[in-house]
């Protein structure tokens, strides 16, 4: 077995390749959060979130953050307590994220696809104190799910605060304001009047299910509203005679910007109690006690309200909340509490408890340390040509590792702008590369073939970007040419996994990936200067450059860890390396390629098929969009080879030509005897090809 210290892997031949610049040591901040205060302080009127049309800056994004951090300390959550937060690309989830690592705690992402079951599984797993969620969502079904969970303290969020465009494709038609029921100009709150501490409410008020909206009432297509006369926004809680940014509500008694209008106040949700106002810090105006959306009671001690039940059945009743209640993250936000006093975070501490997708069985938390985070971040940032302050777009979703590291920190690493666009649809996501003019994303080779599918697209939507990036799901040669030729951009590979905190392998600025000529299979990039990857055998020996077996991965950004399973991490984390679980390769000069997953392979008599090199054939097709390939039973060579295909718009084939046009190209053994063509295949939200379910169908 070659120790990993002097074995020819740790030679890291792959450092001859990199830049001179991703060969220095980096020095990274402790944690995000000190790397987000440092931005904060260095250009505190830069924007930080930009939300279709609404803008946040680093100051009034540390103002809202430090808000909701002590909303959660005041309910009880200390250091080391963990934080769910369940959202879409949205500004809550960032300030949600940075409030919970002010108030101490770790955070623990969940995918907003969730169902019931699998958020119940996390809540119970990770022991979460708090959640973080969409309105709607825990009226729906979240209220129900934390139940017999550690959960206490509660905060939902509207999707559509932050900004006014409400953009069908991404959140429906939306009810269209009452102009009679606008509200004329708001007198400055007094600040000689700052409130004291506020009664509890009356229990016997709460509000009672509020009547469903006529679903024949929907509007059509809304007019720009006018900033002199700002309509009320469907789901959006404003303060009164407060000048705001656009999309953005501004702090009270302070004067607006030079051209901006104040927005004058909006109505109250039906069905929902105010919090109370808070105590004013020094120097500043209190804030007015704020009305609440509908279904959630502000006021602690109060079990949170569901919306009404569905016709026939009675209400559920309300989910219970020891000691904390459900409250509006906004509201909260908006509260002008100061952070929490208590000793800064360290390296080691943990950031984040990420549930790895659930792909391959019950979904494990992986304990990332912040230093991990920053350590991924700050190489991101150096390993870039893009300038400080730069725009990143957050294609991947922020729950996900990918999108935390290369989006989210490297952002505030380089004190730059993230665009958020709440989820992936390509039209809207199109749109807004031509507004904000994003110099680097990163999103899973789905993303990419959606884009460029879309009758709209043209080499214009990409020609701002500096780097662009595909992760988190296998990226086709085929599919890297057919962008550059249509575009003129090259879509870097790169690989990564929860367990080692986003990227430890990833194509150089300066070098474009090698396809391996044998098997085709395009390389994912180098490994780090401080990572050190081994391909092991199934005795954990080392096998020489160029033969296949299981990826290692050694390095700064590797996790302690799994959540409360010693003896799962111990199988998979021996002496601090990862086993990865994928099947790959490295040639002499330190590329790396991953050719699959372990338990992916194909057994077809006695041969072994791995489906990547399967799919990355049929990705040469012209008609093909999108290819998955698994092992279905078969009783004469014990499993066969299926493959399961999405079409190009406007493209035809059938299934006996895409099986013959395989047959011609690889051997015989390897070729799909069945195809069968869908019109899209299974994904994760965060864009991978869900072969577990595609197996199940099959």
């Amino acid at each position: 077995m070659g120790d990993p210290v002097t074995s020819s892997y740790a030679a890291r031949p792959w450092v001859g390749l990199l830049a001179p610049v991703q060969r220095e040591p980096v020095a990274p901040p402790p944690t995000v959060l000190h790397a987000f205060r440092e931005a904060a302080a260095r250009a505190p009127e830069r924007t930080a979130l930009a939300y279709f049309d609404g803008r946040i800056g680093y100051a009034e994004a540390d103002a809202l953050s430090d808000s909701v951090a002590g909303h959660l300390a005041a309910r009880g959550i200390r250091r080391g307590d963990r934080v769910a937060v369940m959202l879409q690309n949205t500004p809550h989830f960032v300030l949600a994220v940075l409030a919970a690592w002010k108030a101490g705690a770790v955070v623990v992402p969940l995918n907003p696809m969730y169902k019931s079951g699998e958020v119940r599984h996390v809540l119970r797993d990770s022991g979460a104190a708090a959640l973080v969620c969409e309105g709607r969502a825990w009226t729906a079904y979240l209220a129900e799910a934390v139940r017999e969970s550690a959960v206490r303290t509660v905060l939902t969020a509207s999707d559509l605060d932050f900004q006014t465009r409400n953009d069908p494709r991404l959140f429906g038609p939306q009810p269209e304001p009452d102009p009679s029921a606008r509200p004329g100009p708001q007198p400055e709150p007094d600040p000689s009047a700052r409130p004291g501490p506020q009664p509890e409410p009356d229990p016997s008020a709460r509000p009672g299910p509020q009547p469903e909206p006529d679903p024949s009432a929907r509007p059509g297509p809304q007019p720009e509203p006018d900033p002199s006369a700002l309509p009320a926004r469907p789901g959006l809680l404003a303060e009164p005679a407060l000048p705001a940014r656009p999309g953005l509500l501004a702090e009270p008694a302070l004067p607006a910007r030079p051209g901006l209008l104040a927005e004058p106040a909006l109505p109250a949700r039906p069905g929902l109690l105010a919090e109370p106002a808070l105590p004013a810090r020094p120097g500043l105006l209190a804030e007015p006690a704020l009305p609440a959306r509908a279904g959630l009671l502000a006021e602690p001690g109060l079990p949170a309200q569901r919306g009404p039940a569905a016709p026939g059945r009675p209400a559920p009743a309300p989910a219970p909340l020891p000691g904390g209640h459900a409250a509006d993250l906004l509201t909260v936000a908006r509260g002008r509490r100061p952070a929490p006093d208590g000793p800064p975070l360290t390296a080691a501490d943990t950031a984040l408890i990420s549930y790895t997708s659930g792909t391959s069985g019950t979904p494990k938390g992986a304990m990332n340390p912040h230093g991990a985070l920053t350590y991924n971040a700050e190489r991101q940032v150096t390993s870039h040509p893009l300038p400080e302050g730069a725009t990143y777009f957050a294609l991947a979703p922020l729950f996900h590792i990918t999108g935390m590291v290369c989006e989210l920190a490297a952002c505030f690493a380089n004190a730059g702008t993230l665009v958020l666009a709440h989820r992936f649809d390509a039209g809207a996501v199109l749109d807004a590369f031509l507004e904000h003019r994003p110099a680097y994303t990163v999103g899973p080779a789905t993303a990419f073939m959606a884009l460029a599918a879309h009758p709209a697209v043209t080499p214009d939507h990409f020609a701002s970007f500096q780097v662009i990036s595909s992760g988190g799901a296998p990226l086709p040669p085929a599919l890297v040419e057919r962008l550059r030729g249509a575009f003129g951009f090259y879509l870097r590979n790169g690989y990564g996994l929860t367990e080692c905190t986003a990227p430890c392998a990833s194509v150089p600025v300066h070098l474009e990936a090698p396809v391996d000529p044998a098997s085709g299979t395009l390389s994912v990039g180098l490994p780090g200067a401080d990572t050190v990857v081994r391909i092991l055998d199934e005795q954990g020996a080392e096998v020489p450059f160029g033969e296949t077996g299981e990826i290692a991965v050694r390095g700064p950004q590797v996790v302690p860890g799994y959540w409360g399973l010693p003896e799962e991490s111990a199988r998979t984390f021996p002496g601090g390396e990862l086993r990865t679980g994928d099947v790959g390769f490295m040639d002499p000069d330190g590329w790396l390629y991953v050719v699959d997953r372990k338990k992916d392979m194909i057994n077809a008599s006695g041969f072994k098929v791995w489906p990547r090199e399967v799919e990355d054939v049929l990705y040469t097709h012209p008609a093909v969009r999108e290819a998955a390939v698994v092992g279905v039973p078969d009783p004469y060579r014990g499993e066969s080879v299926k493959a399961y295909v999405s079409l190009r718009p406007g493209a035809s084939a059938g299934p006996e030509e895409l099986s013959a046009y395989c047959a011609a190209r690889i051997a015989a053994y390897k070729y799909p005897r069945q195809v069968e063509i869908l019109p899209v295949l299974p994904k994760t939200t965060s864009g991978k090809i869900l072969r577990r379910e595609l197996r199940d169908r099959g």
